[in-house]
């Protein structure tokens, strides 16, 4: 209370709906990094945010080691324990609707694979674990190493959408849908995804029948194909 702003030393990056601060109050030692959303007018102090901070596709939101936070106001924080996670790579699987987000922690050799579902706009459960390969076949291989010695190692195999683009998939190639292509469509329900979380929001969420319009009128812009039959008339209401 007896701060000003002047006081402290603030940097900040605006990002859609979203402003990451990193703050430090005087004289404290360490910075605070907070999340604010301003349509909903809520803050949250998320300090995994000093080791890796990375943007999800289509401007959807941001993903650290330790959750994610999603532009209409969604965000989750796994308790995890993990601390000085590095962002290495993020892995897009060929069907442009999945994609994996690896961190990594030098000194433990800890990787926490975050997979992210661009329709959904969540992250499934973090694979925490102490090295993994993906395969053409897009099969995951994972295994955690133990504290003590041990005679047998468990090593978990996982099938996933991350295959390799050299491999064939067998599909239905003469519907409508297939000649626009799985990544047009991913995209148009990721936007649709998006609209039906704004028909949920209360009267409270800041601009929201101006957000509706300006979702809805964009999706009908961008998808020429929406008021197709074999589409099943996604234009209509």
């Amino acid at each position: 209370p007896d701060q000003t702003l002047d006081d402290a030393e603030i940097y900040y990056a605006i990002i859609g709906n979203l402003i990451v601060l990193k703050v430090k109050p005087y004289q404290e030692q360490k910075f605070r990094y907070i999340i604010y959303n301003e349509k909903i007018q809520q803050a949250i102090r998320v300090d995994a945010l000093e080791d890796s901070c990375v943007l999800l596709p289509d401007d959807q939101g941001i993903i650290f080691a330790k959750g994610y936070y999603i532009q209409t106001g969604e965000v989750k924080l796994f308790d995890n324990q993990l601390e000085n996670m590095l962002f290495e790579k993020r892995i897009i699987s060929p069907n442009g609707e999945d994609f994996i987000y690896v961190f990594y922690q030098k000194k433990s050799g800890v990787y926490a694979l975050m997979p992210y579902n661009i329709i959904n706009q969540e992250v499934a459960t973090p694979i925490i674990c102490h090295g993994y390969s993906l395969f053409e076949d897009g099969e995951l291989i994972f295994f955690k190493s133990e504290e003590e010695q041990k005679k047998h190692h468990l090593i978990q195999i996982w099938q996933t959408p991350f295959y390799s683009p050299n491999k064939t998939i067998e599909v239905e190639n003469k519907s409508y849908l297939f000649k626009l292509g799985n990544k047009e469509i991913v995209r148009a329900m990721a936007e649709a995804a998006e609209l039906l979380k704004l028909l949920r929001k209360e009267d409270n969420y800041s601009n929201l029948y101006i957000d509706l319009v300006k979702v809805a009128t964009g999706i009908l812009d961008s998808y020429h194909w929406l008021n197709n039959a074999e589409a099943f008339q996604l234009s209509e209401p």
